[in-house]
């Protein structure tokens, strides 16, 4: 079963469609809000659980995942937005937009492809636009049993699943120096990454953790494809004084393509917040990663 096929079956048993939108959602709306940007792209949007906040909030953007049953629900649910919902992969949006969205999707596969997913999404930003990503981090407990298949001394890891929803799938956990690296001077800080650790609800055991970070494209806004002129509905959007708040999870925090359980999880304050110096190599709990992996 490839992945698309995964998470049609994960779809079709109502994966995530009751489920609040994540906090970051709040992020992304307060930074587009302030460069008055609205129009643009959330990879991996799932059946909507953070898009339609999003959408609802004022931004427009064109919904794209593998998963053709997640976009017929999605569909169904916002009938207007049908033809900015998608059935495919980066390759589906071409060109530069002001807003580039991903929550839980760039790490899937090896680091080769991780990384590959990761900087062509980061080419799809148009200068002075902002790039918001939420990737799983290294102080992940893993609850699932799995290998470990790609490690190296300063760097994340990846594995691959021997049991639980992914069974057989390549999954990558990032530091936050991987990420920035993979990033370089193209791109300037406008949230800094901060970490975001959820611990399950026992008897579930441990906690995971993603990397949550907002960048801008250096450059100026064209006039331009992507980069077009400001509309009265972008000018109204960017004058708007108390920022949109979505109602976000609290007892619940299952981001769309997580690597949790399915079940409901209780949430952990926090993480680094803007100092990410050495926060990438954040102690994991006693047996780490491995904790029912193997060494590779």
């Amino acid at each position: 079963m490839d992945a698309a096929e995964l998470w049609n079956v994960e779809y079709l048993a109502g994966r995530y469609l009751d489920d609040p939108p994540v906090g970051f959602v709040d992020d992304i709306v307060t930074a587009a809000a302030r460069y008055g940007l609205r129009r643009g792209v959330y990879i991996g949007c799932g059946n909507g659980r953070n898009l339609l906040p999003l959408l609802d909030a004022g931004l427009d953007l064109i919904g794209v995942d593998i998963s053709a049953e997640a976009i017929a629900q999605l569909r169904a649910r916002r009938p207007d937005r049908a033809d900015r919902l998608i059935v495919g992969d980066l390759s589906a949006v071409p060109g530069d937009h002001d807003l580039v969205v991903g929550i839980q999707v760039f790490q899937h596969g090896t680091r080769a492809q991780a990384h590959r997913h990761l900087g062509e999404a980061a080419a799809r930003v148009a200068p002075g636009g902002l790039l918001c990503v939420r990737v799983n981090a290294t102080a992940t407990d893993i609850e699932y049993d799995h290998d470990v298949v790609e490690t190296a001394p300063g760097d994340g890891y990846t594995i691959r699943y021997r049991s639980g929803p992914k069974t057989g799938l390549d999954i990558r956990f990032f530091t936050a120096h991987e990420l920035q690296a993979l990033l370089g001077d193209r791109f300037t800080e406008e949230m800094p990454l901060r970490l975001h650790s959820t611990r399950r609800t026992p008897p579930a055991a441990g906690q995971w953790s993603q990397w949550e970070g907002i960048w801008q494209r250096v450059g100026r806004r064209g006039r331009t494809g992507a980069d077009r002129l400001v509309t009265q509905d972008d000018a109204r959007f960017r004058r708007a004084v108390v920022p949109h708040r979505v109602t976000v999870a609290s007892d619940v925090d299952v981001a769309a393509h997580d690597d949790g359980p399915v079940a409901g999880q209780a949430e952990v304050g926090g993480g680094v917040g803007g100092d990410v110096g050495g926060g990438d190599e954040q102690p994991l709990a006693p047996g780490g990663h491995r904790r029912r992996g193997t060494a590779p």
